[in-house]
């Protein structure tokens, strides 16, 4: 578990899942990526 929620929830993790289901297609996957990138950030120095 990472922060108190199991590494299969994780937002990363669901996205996965749903462009390899087919849910979503390739640019959606990039868009959500994005998103979640602005919201959570990369843990390489970014604050």
């Amino acid at each position: 578990m990472t922060g108190g929620r199991p590494a299969g929830d994780a937002p990363l993790a669901v996205l996965g899942r749903r462009f390899a289901a087919g849910e979503i297609d390739e640019d959606e996957y990039w868009r959500r990526m994005s998103v979640l990138e602005e919201h959570f950030g990369h843990k390489d120095g970014a604050a």
